[in-house]
């Protein structure tokens, strides 16, 4: 999976294309990103992690396969 973070937001995705799309509006926006390619059980430990650091933190995961659908 490709993970893009930025502002204050992370974002997950089955494929790289769209990461790449998600990440270009974000630096669109002026954001810093940062890209990841993980695996879904390091997404799992981690999440719970990320959010505990940074309680305000925006998740979108736009996986297939995940309540947010296709991506």
């Amino acid at each position: 999976m490709h993970l893009v973070a930025g502002g204050n937001m992370v974002a997950v995705f089955s494929h790289a294309d769209t990461a790449a799309m998600q990440r270009a509006v974000m630096e669109a926006a002026g954001l810093d990103t940062v890209t990841a390619r993980i695996t879904s059980e390091q997404w799992d430990t981690a999440r719970p992690l990320i959010l505990t650091d940074n309680p305000d933190l925006v998740i979108t995961d736009v996986r297939r396969g995940t309540d947010g659908g296709p991506a």
